[in-house]
């Protein structure tokens, strides 16, 4: 998805003059076409990946909308990250990584689209909200799940067919792991979350009543998640990591 995601930014931009990539030591081939379409909204800090967080939270409180490409080092700025605050709108992009994703940030949104359709519609509404968040990156090469971009709304679950007769068990995952999930469950019904964290666990409890019966994929500590916001609101016994 790496692939998608300059040729998306680089679009996004043309339309958003207020944002601005901040990157570290990505190697070569990576950003260099946003810094030709865009120079003067791009900031490389080198070698300096340390100062990234520093240099991304000053930008932030003066209203621009930063987008920091961490690659794979997004869980060695953490420290730093958490002291950004609810109204500085700064993406933290990470690709590649097996890490759970710091659901446990307060206020922050997680973005973990599962093809790059989603990823397209992720990162708008993310410029479009504000809050500091983190989106993660599947590798190159996955498949589209999808014929067209779907609407992307704060934890809702994105169907990814539609259903005659609904089943009583869903299937519900983030990022690339939902394709490799999908064959376990082929009579549940399934759904993506691209957009999830902290500030949608209140849209969870309505739509896992609607099911007997929940699996919910590992990927990006999406399952641990859900274990708990399902345990706060009386119906843990329906969900089960995948």
């Amino acid at each position: 998805m790496r692939k998608s995601w300059m040729h998306l930014l680089n679009q996004v931009a043309t339309q958003r003059p207020e944002l601005l990539l901040l990157t570290g030591d990505q190697g070569y081939g990576l950003v260099e076409s946003f810094e030709m379409a865009h120079p003067t909204r791009f900031i490389s800090l080198g070698l300096a990946d340390q100062a990234l967080a520093g240099v991304a939270a000053g930008l932030a409180s003066e209203g621009q909308r930063v987008v920091l490409h961490a690659g794979r080092q997004g869980a060695r700025l953490l420290p730093a990250l958490r002291e950004l605050l609810p109204g500085q709108s700064v993406i933290v992009v990470e690709t590649d990584s097996n890490e759970p994703l710091p659901h446990q940030l307060p206020g922050w949104l997680l973005a973990t689209p599962a093809c790059p359709q989603e990823l397209l519609a992720s990162l708008r509404q993310l410029l479009a909200r504000g809050e500091p968040s983190w989106l993660r990156l599947g590798p190159d090469g996955t498949q589209p799940l999808r014929g067209a971009s779907p609407t992307v709304q704060l934890g809702q679950w994105v169907p990814l067919r539609a259903e005659a007769a609904p089943a009583r068990t869903a299937l519900l995952g983030s990022g690339t792991g939902l394709a490799r999930t999908r064959p376990l469950a082929p009579q549940a019904t399934h759904f993506s979350l691209p957009l999830w964290g902290e500030p949608a666990a209140p849209f969870q409890a309505e739509q896992i009543a609607r099911f007997d019966e929940l699996f919910v994929t590992r990927e990006d500590g999406l399952a641990d998640w859900m274990l708990r916001v399902a345990a706060d609101a009386g119906l843990g016994g329906r969900v089960h990591p995948v």
